[in-house]
């Protein structure tokens, strides 16, 4: 039986290299850097958004340890969404040997006091972009104390209710009787 012949989709190459070919694109035709590096259009494929950014990020010199980090935390966050295989890639960095020409891959070199850090900024960036919600929940907070007060007292009453009930039941039964012997 004779296969078909293979389909350009079969000669495309890994994904690894999609984004050099762009940026090769970009470097050699002006044209299409200028589009790929002035384009803000969601519309615009997701490999030629990452090429622009990766352009922005080498001219890009954090002026605090925040924004730094704010940013490595980002950065964490794609190479989760787009790594199909994160553990196998972890594993791969703690293993690769430092070279001079590049720093440490982030994931593997991210010490102790780094992602401790790391958190504090995730928690202050999450206690400044959600002071609604902050609000919110104080307001929520105190109408459960307020519902808690007055979920006791209506109990009180109730148990009140329930005794002069059960007062009212055994005078009535008593009254009962004296009729009776009437």
């Amino acid at each position: 039986m004779e296969h078909p012949p293979p389909s350009h989709y079969d000669e495309l190459s890994p994904p690894s290299s999609v984004a050099g070919q762009i940026w090769d694109m970009a470097l050699t035709d002006p044209d299409y850097a200028s589009h790929i590096l002035d384009s803000h259009d969601t519309a615009t494929p997701a490999s030629a958004r990452l090429t622009r950014l990766a352009h922005l990020a080498s001219h890009f010199n954090p002026t605090s340890k925040s924004d730094s980090m704010t940013l490595h935390h980002c950065l964490e966050t794609l190479e989760s969404l787009l790594d199909p295989r994160p553990a196998l890639t972890q594993e791969l960095a703690r293993c690769r040997p430092m070279s001079h020409s590049r720093q440490s891959n982030s994931i593997a070199s991210i010490s102790s006091t780094d992602s401790q850090d790391l958190g504090d900024s995730v928690a202050s960036l999450e206690e400044r972009s959600h002071p609604p919600l902050k609000d919110i929940l104080s307001e929520v907070t105190a109408l459960k104390v307020e519902f808690d007060r007055r979920r006791k007292e209506s109990s009180e009453i109730y148990d009140l209710l329930t005794r002069e009930r059960e007062t009212l039941a055994r005078r009535i039964g008593e009254l009962d009787d004296e009729i009776h012997e009437l």
